[in-house]
């Protein structure tokens, strides 16, 4: 249901959409104790030392400005930042996260998307992560929160959706009639920027002769990835034709032989837009389980399509930026889970194989880098209890003996897991040591845990958190 509010905001100033959100919510923080309250569940949901925050909006620091900042007094604690459509600014997450790391307490960067955005979203920041070199670890998503990772540059970077932001803050606010009233307001102004309603275009978006230029590119870059497929014979067009409507534009091929499969290949703008990622899509037109085994055995993938249930298309993301490594969504949870259950089932195998090649602890630590880690300090990590783990940090130890056991572990240990993550893990005395896999200049953190606490023992054993 609209507002007032809502519909002078889609009206007049669209293209404020975020600033007016953010706005909004800061006054809803700061005029309701109840309403702070709730947020500050939310917060303590993946921190559960945070202190009580005061909320401030869109502070500029340097070479970055968060749309709302938590302080507990003059220390930053929390960074949260506030999309509709936009996209990631440069700076998004690592800058963000690297201003965070200087506090000495936890901290958290909290990104609130629309619900239809979710996934998309998180998938370029942590490949923006990974490309950084910033190491993560899965946390286990709380009421409030969609995705939470524990990152090794020190904050904890978290996503949400704005409905399960105000529903959070409407239910901590049930007895507060004016909160209420505020969040339902910031509720139809976010419903209305979350629809498909047309959002009005800009000046500045008119005159911006890169975006024709973006699109023409990527229907160039198909073109002639569809003339070397027939001039490598990997592909056939003959009979088939070029396909262009309101929200594609592309053409049919199919793979040789008579029983060579058809499938389309082009710019998609509506799953563009959905998925995000990706302008560039191959969609295979028949049942999702027979088009999972077809791009299995022509595209060289493995069974990992997306499979759309409302189409019968296989809607597979295909990058030029991620070549091979273009990244697929499943859909349908059955087929998620059978392929989880044989990624698994490979991985155990690979790993067995590995540890009868190549023996833990095959290097004994020198005894000063032993005498190192049984006499420092290790910190306990309260941010991720599902995962019982210490921790020490660099500026916080002997520096050089830091720095030798890192290079220690890389030099003799093995390959280990964490969920897909592959991470290079030592053992020794019953404990598992391991880094993030940044440059050994650039690690500041060492891990340990149990053996019967690692990735792989237990989802050997099945005690892998739910």
């Amino acid at each position: 249901m609209g507002t007032v509010l809502s519909h002078i905001v889609q009206k007049r100033y669209s293209q404020e959409n975020e600033n007016i959100a953010t706005d909004a919510l800061a006054y809803i923080l700061q005029s309701s104790d109840s309403a702070r309250a709730g947020m500050m569940r939310l917060l303590r949901g993946i921190v559960p030392e945070m202190p009580d925050l005061e909320f401030r909006t869109q502070l500029s620091d340097d070479s970055i400005r968060p749309d709302m900042e938590g302080h507990d007094g003059c220390e930053r604690r929390v960074y949260v930042e506030n999309k509709f459509w936009a996209g990631l600014t440069d700076n998004q997450p690592c800058e963000y996260l690297r201003s965070l790391a200087g506090c000495a307490a936890p901290t958290i960067l909290l990104m609130v998307v629309p619900e239809a955005r979710e996934q998309a979203v998180w998938r370029e920041a942590l490949r923006r992560l990974e490309v950084e070199g910033i190491g993560t670890a899965s946390l286990a998503a709380t009421d409030g929160l969609v995705h939470a990772v524990a990152t090794e540059a020190g904050p904890v970077f978290a996503l949400t959706s704005w409905a399960r932001v105000l529903a959070t803050l409407e239910l901590a606010a049930a007895d507060d009639a004016g909160a209420l009233s505020d969040i339902a307001q910031l509720r139809a102004l976010c419903d209305a920027a979350d629809s498909e309603a047309f959002i009005p275009i800009s000046a500045t978006e008119v005159t911006d002769q890169r975006i024709p230029a973006l699109i023409l590119q990527v229907g160039g870059l198909m073109q002639a990835a569809v003339e070397v497929g027939v001039t490598e014979e990997i592909v056939i067009v003959d009979g088939l034709r070029t396909v262009a409507s309101w929200d594609r534009i592309g053409r049919y091929v199919r793979f040789p032989g008579e029983a060579g499969p058809g499938f389309w290949i082009g710019v998609h703008l509506c799953l563009w837009r959905k998925h995000g990622g990706t302008p560039l899509w191959l969609l295979f037109p028949s049942g999702p389980g027979d088009a999972r085994r077809r791009c299995a055995r022509y595209s060289n993938r493995g069974p990992n399509a997306t499979a759309s249930a409302q189409s019968g298309e296989v809607e597979t993301m295909w990058s030029p930026s991620t070549s091979k490594r273009a990244r697929s969504e499943t859909r349908s949870s059955a087929a998620s889970s059978t392929s989880s259950r044989q990624s698994a089932t490979s991985w155990r195998r690979r790993h067995q194989r590995q540890e009868r090649q190549m023996p833990h602890d095959c290097v004994p630590l020198a005894d000063d880098l032993r005498e190192f880690i049984t006499s420092t300090r290790w910190t306990y990590a309260k941010t991720m209890p599902l995962w019982p783990h210490e921790y020490i940090v660099r500026d916080r130890v002997d520096e050089g003996l830091f720095v030798r056991l890192v290079e220690h572990i890389r030099a003799h240990g093995y390959e280990g897991r964490f969920y897909s993550k592959p991470i290079t893990c030592y053992d020794a005395d019953g404990m598992v040591y391991w880094t993030m896999g940044a440059p050994v200049e650039e690690t500041v953190i060492v891990n340990r845990c149990r053996e019967d606490a690692t990735f792989e023992y237990r989802l050997e054993h099945g005690t892998l958190p739910r």
